[in-house]
């Protein structure tokens, strides 16, 4: 027995608890730190499948068209598809993190049914987060891999199958996770807010008082004069300025 000390009830109690503080992004084992994982494994396969997609983007033919044994390279530029796969987990759990601080009560009896999907596009714009419109393509293509194509050969149904190639800019893709994560950092700020302070800000609230804030201070600024001027509580003030 792994924990001879516990009765099972102590043992499914636990589990109950981990599982619950995961599903909330709370604790070590959270979405938060699936999604850097899965993003550092990304970003080192990106690093082994550039090398031969810039070569071979070189070449005067597509790679497909040449007539020679182009060896580990064609299979290393297959790694795209492993690269979309992660970076897509990653971006899915990114998204979820704030998915379930901001709502909660996806969390039911039956489980995360209600964010049970990879269409990540889909399930920010259900939950009210709509600032990330613009990278609707990459957000598509993505949901894609994490779905089939960077895991089998062929989707369970034919009429999901396409040939299309799905380059997008890296630099995007990473500007999207950036994004996100600075995204998730203020719902968790204002998470702990209304937990631990009993203060409760909306987003925009707190932006705008982010802004005022800011706005307000110069490098020579002490922060008794921000206190003094605007008569907030200190917690939120410090979470305000906790990046600046």
């Amino acid at each position: 027995m792994l924990f001879p000390e516990l009765t099972e009830d102590d043992i499914k109690k636990m589990m109950e608890d981990d599982f619950k503080n995961g599903a909330l992004c709370i604790g070590p084992s959270s979405w938060e730190r699936y999604a850097r994982l899965l993003k550092r494994a990304a970003d080192i396969i990106f690093e082994v499948y550039k090398v031969p997609y810039d070569r071979l983007c070189s070449r005067q033919y597509p790679y497909y068209e040449m007539d020679v044994d182009l060896g580990q390279d064609d299979e290393d530029i297959h790694l795209k598809e492993i690269y979309y796969l992660l970076l897509g987990y990653s971006i899915e759990n990114l998204a979820k993190a704030i998915i379930m601080i901001k709502h909660p009560g996806n969390l039911t009896e039956e489980g995360l049914t209600k964010i049970n999907k990879h269409e990540t596009y889909d399930l920010l714009n259900e939950n009210g987060i709509t600032e990330f419109r613009e990278y609707g393509a990459i957000l598509k293509v993505l949901a894609e891999y994490t779905k089939w194509k960077g895991r089998y050969p062929v989707p369970l149904k034919q009429e999901y199958f396409s040939w299309s190639l799905d380059i997008f800019d890296p630099k995007d893709a990473n500007n999207l996770y950036e994004k996100l994560y600075r995204r998730l950092n203020l719902e968790k700020g204002l998470k702990d807010l209304s937990d631990k302070h009993k203060i409760d800000k909306s987003l925009k609230e707190f932006l705008d008082i982010q802004k005022e804030i800011i706005d307000f201070m110069d490098i020579d600024t002490e922060i008794k004069e921000v206190l003094d001027t605007y008569r907030y509580p200190w917690p939120l003030i410090k979470e305000v300025l906790k990046n600046y």
